[in-house]
């Protein structure tokens, strides 16, 4: 699993899908523009960073972005390198965990929307039902803990490897 994601054609895709998002630089200061002007040498290099265990995530930038209704929203921002990574684990663990989620459940997950959930509401108010629970939980993230999390997502990724990436980027810095 670890090679697959750490070859040239896994590296680059997910750049490309970092490129696409238009994200801002980290804590590091290096933008998209700036990652991409050696992109072969920079992809080679986090590659062989991860393969001989030399990789470390460096700390989130934290920013405060206006929810629209005059609240703020924190958002922790990762380097270039460490999105890229991070996307290329997503591409191949995202399929393994996405058959495990119950179908009722549509907050970020890739194929689902706001729109599809109101359709699905509106055909269970058409076959008669009349309540809508609507969960979320406060800071889930902050909160969760992350032993017992790593544990259920041991059960399905079996590379060691990719286990321990995941455990450094949620015990990342900020």
């Amino acid at each position: 699993m670890i090679n697959n994601i750490l070859s040239f054609p896994s590296l680059s895709t997910a750049f490309l899908q970092v490129n696409e998002n238009h994200g801002c630089a980290g804590v590091d200061g290096v933008t998209i523009e700036e990652f991409e002007i050696d992109l072969p040498k920079n992809l080679s290099e986090l590659a062989n960073e991860i393969k001989y265990k030399q990789y470390s995530p460096l700390p989130l930038l934290k920013i405060i972005v206006d929810k629209g209704n005059g609240e703020g929203r924190a958002l922790c921002v990762p380097t270039v390198r460490d999105r890229i990574i991070q996307t290329a684990v997503l591409h191949v663990v995202e399929p393994i965990l996405e058959k495990e989620f119950e179908d009722c459940s549509f907050a970020f997950r890739k194929g689902r929307s706001v729109k599809q959930a109101v359709y699905k509401i509106k055909g269970h108010y058409e076959d008669g039902y009349r309540w809508v629970v609507d969960a979320d939980i406060d800071a889930f993230f902050d909160s969760v803990d992350h032993a017992l999390m790593i544990e259920k997502v041991k059960r399905f990724i079996k590379d060691a490897e990719v286990v321990r990436l995941i455990e450094m980027w949620i015990k990342a810095e900020v």
